[in-house]
């Protein structure tokens, strides 16, 4: 029925014209959108493809210990207007040096002239991250400066029911230096604290602006983690 007000010559004309018109469009704002998208990682000093960042974890509940290592690594193709980054688990040093991950998770992050944000990695024994303030820093801001957090978990967290909420409050609490390979580096430290119907926590940020989050430490329930950046590769 649509087809039957097009019958005459200069209707097909005009169909044509607005189906061009259309695609055109269509085509501008996908280019739009790729250009967009590839901009994503363009400010990026700490998240960049050229780098790897090796940490070591420490985890601890009240059963056991263990300690093993995790190198970020960045995808140049951003993804959701984000920067994607790739965690790789490794159970000792000569393992990453072999490149023989036990285990890896992608997820986001976010980086621009003013922010700096991670989501941690929540595999494994760091399922716990998920409950607890997450890594990020408003660059631009003096000490002192506090703001909140709220997030609800969806479907795939792993033992968390769904719509959960986690509210989390930060405080960017002093300029300091942290003992990096020998050396002191200049760092900025946030206080955070989150709660839930599944627990409280607290977690000690340190943020390098050449770096990241050099130290990250936190606590909830009976649980502590430490992630220490060892070298960036």
């Amino acid at each position: 029925m649509f087809f039957k007000s097009f019958r005459g010559n200069g209707s097909k004309y005009r169909f044509l014209l607005i189906c061009n018109f259309l695609l055109s469009f269509f085509q501008v704002i996908e280019s739009y959108s790729q250009i967009a998208k590839k901009g994503v990682n363009l400010e990026n000093p700490i998240l960049t493809s050229e780098k790897r960042y090796l940490f070591e974890e420490f985890y601890s509940d009240s059963f056991s210990s263990t300690t093993f290592y995790i190198v970020l690594s960045i995808n140049p193709e951003p993804k959701f207007n984000s920067t994607l980054i790739r965690y790789s688990y490794y159970k000792s040093i000569d393992s990453v040096h072999s490149n023989k991950e036990y285990w890896w998770e992608e997820t986001l992050a976010d980086e621009t002239k003013k922010w700096y944000a991670l989501h941690p990695p929540r595999a494994l024994f760091n399922e716990v991250h998920q409950l607890l303030p997450f890594p990020e820093i408003p660059k631009n801001k003096s000490l002192n400066y506090e703001w909140k957090e709220r997030l609800s978990s969806f479907e795939g967290w792993d033992n968390i029911p769904r719509n959960t909420i986690i509210k989390s409050r930060y405080k960017i609490v002093s300029d300091t230096l942290l003992e990096y390979n020998d050396a002191k580096i200049n760092c900025r430290k946030i206080k955070a604290r989150s709660n839930s119907v599944l627990g409280s926590g607290s977690s000690v940020l340190y943020f390098n602006q050449e770096r990241g989050f050099v130290l990250i430490e936190n606590k909830i329930n009976s649980i502590y983690t430490r992630l220490s950046l060892i070298k960036v590769l």
